[in-house]
């Protein structure tokens, strides 16, 4: 069996904690842009968000290295998880835990989430993979 995906994209959201149990984690949200020609010859664009995650060693290297904007490789799994928020609603999620990460902005282009404003780059919308009542 193989479960593996590979994603090229625009950092949306960054976000890194360490849990109760000292496990450090980041998780970020990457935006995927597809675009086409339709059939009258026009250029379409879609633009899809991804949820991703990565723990110890490597959350620390991405948080480090990464902010706002950023063009980023990684590779990892696809990992379902079910939660209940405040209000008892129960949710389904499906995040990338992430195995392998390289930063594909140029050092000299990188900078702070201020200034990623300045670029143009654009924000992440809410996403569930980013609520505090996930337990993990």
């Amino acid at each position: 069996m193989l479960n593996e995906v590979t994603l090229i994209g625009h950092v949306g959201n960054i976000e890194n904690k360490t849990l109760n149990n000292g496990t450090v984690l980041t998780k970020l949200s990457i935006a995927v842009r597809d675009a086409w020609k339709d059939k009258e010859g026009e250029w379409q664009e879609k633009t899809t968000w991804f949820g991703a995650q990565s723990y110890q060693k490597l959350a620390e290297i991405i948080a480090k290295h990464t902010t706002v904007g950023n063009l980023v490789y990684i590779k990892g799994k696809l990992q379902q998880n079910k939660y209940t928020d405040k209000n008892g609603t129960e949710h389904n999620i499906t995040n990338i835990v992430i195995s392998e990460y390289k930063n594909l902005t140029p050092k000299s282009q990188r900078g702070s989430s201020q200034d990623v404003e300045n670029r143009g780059n654009v924000k992440a919308p809410e996403v569930e993979s980013f609520n505090d009542d996930i337990p993990w």
